[in-house]
């Protein structure tokens, strides 16, 4: 497997499926994408995640019904099924919570349970390539991993 660093005009090219970014207050990247995205990132970061009001669950106790669902933390990771906006299929939010290392295997995590489609890694602001040949775990399963630096 090859990682390929891209610069700033070749950022938005037509050549990865993925592409994951981090949050929008630490990616200039992800302001601009937002842009193409129709604000969808900005969006999500006004939404709380929903909780079960005290009348559903009293309800539910009484009633002996099991409470099922499941409830997304704001730290959860945005898909954007971006295929009509951007030259790719998908865009991941991950939140950048200041550990490189962290970040990036949360992101191959992600490409894996994706079924390790084509990918770009855009880098959190200030971070550098160094140890990513580290925290990827990197495979035969992918051709070319394209990295764009912030």
């Amino acid at each position: 497997m090859a990682i390929k660093f891209l610069t700033a005009e070749e950022a938005l090219r037509a050549d990865s499926e993925l592409w994951i970014l981090p949050d929008i207050s630490n990616s200039n990247w992800a302001k601009k994408i937002d842009w193409y995205l129709n604000f969808q990132i900005c969006k999500s970061t006004r939404l709380s995640p929903s909780t079960f009001s005290d009348f559903l669950t009293q309800t539910l106790i009484e009633t002996g019904i099991e409470k099922r669902g499941f409830l997304l933390t704001v730290e959860a990771p945005l898909m954007i099924a971006s295929h009509d906006l951007l030259p790719n299929k998908w865009v991941v939010i991950l939140p950048w919570k200041h550990n490189l290392a962290e970040w990036i295997s949360q992101s191959a995590k992600i490409w894996t349970n994706l079924k390790n489609p084509s990918c770009r890694l855009f880098l959190p602001t200030g971070q550098s390539t160094v140890s990513l040949h580290q925290y990827w775990n990197l495979n035969d399963q992918l051709q070319e991993l394209t990295v764009v630096l912030d």
